[in-house]
């Protein structure tokens, strides 16, 4: 078993339209779809970042930011996609509170 953990602060994330490039490199189409549909997209960016974090961790860095995707079930359950197969040997959960996010995967 493997654990990644991530931390940040939503302050780190600044506004869509003025950095749409950074966005653009780290998420893909849906989760920034996602996000954007959110009032609070900063803080919805900020979520998945540090679980995409917590994923390369686990897989020992070997993974890019669009190599992995987070998203959500039908009920907002998040889920880990890598390059393209959900990953039901990686769970993760997002958590946040008072302007931080926090990320962890877990490889079983």
């Amino acid at each position: 078993m493997d654990v990644g953990i991530d931390i940040q602060k939503n302050n780190a994330f600044k506004d869509f339209k003025k950095n749409k490039r950074f966005y653009e490199n780290i998420f893909c189409p849906e989760e920034i779809e996602i996000c954007l549909k959110k009032k609070g997209y900063k803080e919805c960016f900020c979520g998945k970042f540090c679980v995409k974090e917590a994923v390369i961790k686990v897989f020992n860095k070997k993974l890019s930011f669009k190599d992995i995707k987070i998203l959500n079930d039908s009920s907002g359950k998040p889920y880990v996609v890598i390059k393209g197969k959900k990953r039901g040997d990686v769970c993760i959960s997002v958590s946040h509170s008072k302007g931080i996010c926090a990320g962890v995967a877990i490889r079983t």
